[in-house]
């Protein structure tokens, strides 16, 4: 509520907030007495916002991007990062409280894959990092679900394999992170599988990423 008032919440505060919201939602009486009836502002208004590639990402990826691919990598530094703290809550609460949260997640993300698809605007693009970003960190439960198993690839091909080409670098590094969260899902050797076309183009991206 102070971050969307405009108000300064510091990193490891805001870190500290959702740890202990992850910690809550194991319990049954903090989960479904105080969660539970606010599972869809939860993921909106707490969960999602850091996930998303943020002012201070842009300035980074702008001044120094072999910088900002780094941090997104240390090891040191996610225990102190918002983003990974909403990443742990996500999947927390989609692999105990799955019944409740899975489903309703995965349209939330949708939604704004839909919305963004066709999208160039910046504000556009960075909801649109955000919303990857949640279906990466679901790749476990979503992997499990026959359900959802069966619409990875077709996701993937749809929404993950056209950013690959896309002119925001930011956004072709997050496509190359959602393809190796769900390799299994589309380098498996099956003629339905996109792997090939998808194999052609990171191997494109990367040469790009140098470059920067």
């Amino acid at each position: 509520a102070r971050a969307r008032a405009g108000g300064v919440l510091p990193g490891r505060v805001h870190t500290y907030c959702l740890n202990y919201i992850e910690e809550a939602c194991k319990y049954k009486a903090t989960y479904v007495y105080v969660l539970k009836p606010r599972l869809e502002s939860l993921f909106n208004e707490v969960i999602y916002p850091p996930l998303c590639f943020s002012k201070a990402d842009a300035e980074l990826w702008e001044e120094d991007p072999n910088e900002f691919v780094r941090r997104s990598f240390d090891f040191v530094a996610d225990f102190f990062s918002p983003r990974t703290a909403a990443q742990r809550l996500l999947a927390t609460l989609a692999e105990k409280r799955a019944k409740d949260c899975l489903h309703g997640f995965v349209l939330a993300c949708s939604a704004v894959l839909q919305r963004t698809q066709q999208a160039t605007d910046e504000a556009s693009l960075m909801q649109k990092d955000g919303a990857l970003l949640a279906i990466g960190s679901l790749q476990k439960q979503l992997m499990k679900k026959e359900q959802y198993a069966a619409s990875i690839e077709p996701m993937l091909r749809l929404h993950v394999l056209p950013t690959l080409a896309s002119p925001a670098g930011f956004l072709r590094q997050r496509a190359c992170w959602v393809y190796s969260e769900f390799t299994p899902a589309v380098f498996n050797g099956k003629k339905k599988s996109h792997g090939s076309p998808a194999m052609e183009q990171i191997t494109q991206v990367f040469p790009r990423l140098v470059e920067l």
